[in-house]
């Protein structure tokens, strides 16, 4: 007798089946799970400079762009790539572009992280996730950390380079829309960890060949 296979199991087979997408509140608050397509399969995101421009993108209102700052804000302190120095930070991200870190309950030693450029707002991946906000993931930008990330410096600013998460997935190189998969969202290879000169390049490395 022949076993049909249920179409069920077998689609769910073939899914990443629950990831965690953000951290909603401060410490140890709630996250987020969703289920979602297959883990290969690219989702709509929008990657916003700052709070103005995402009210003006009239796709999400005044409320949850303020949200999501604050949000993108509270998981910059506990996720952001961190050095011991400025020199090293900057030679992975900008020139002038990295700053001290506030610090966190029980840590006593300083460090430096690269200035949010904006966050990834996950507005697809929302539906029907637990939470009101979607997922949310600070932006960084970065001169360095891939093949064509090189930034020119004229005048004090600093332009070009890529935007990338703080676990080091690659958004592209300018705001707006984008398409990006379902680990852009990922915080598996973030934390707390000291990086040495370079090591943010290497987490990007490692994250773009396993996405």
């Amino acid at each position: 007798m022949s076993t049909k296979s249920d179409p069920e199991k077998t689609g769910a087979s073939k899914r990443s089946r629950i990831v965690t997408l953000s951290l909603m509140g401060a410490g140890a608050g709630a996250i987020a799970l969703i289920e979602l397509w297959p883990s290969s399969a690219e989702v709509p995101a929008d990657a916003f400079q700052n709070v103005e421009s995402c009210i003006n993108s009239g796709r999400y209102d005044k409320s949850t762009c303020e949200r999501a700052f604050a949000e993108a804000a509270r998981h910059h302190t506990e996720m952001a790539p961190r050095y011991a120095s400025a020199t090293d930070c900057e030679a992975d991200f900008t020139p002038g572009g990295c700053a001290p870190l506030a610090t966190t309950a029980g840590t006593t030693t300083q460090s430096y992280a690269p200035v949010m450029a904006g966050l990834l707002l996950g507005g697809a991946l929302g539906a029907g996730a637990a939470a009101a906000l979607p997922p949310v993931q600070p932006l960084y930008r970065s001169c360095t950390a891939s093949v064509g990330d090189g930034c020119t410096t004229g005048s004090g600013s600093v332009s070009g380079g890529g935007l990338y998460t703080c676990s080091g997935y690659r958004v592209g190189t300018s705001y707006g829309t984008a398409r990006v998969q379902p680990a852009a969202f990922s915080t598996a290879r973030a934390g707390t960890t000291t990086l040495s000169r370079g090591g943010f390049g290497a987490r990007a490395s490692a994250m773009s060949a396993a996405s």
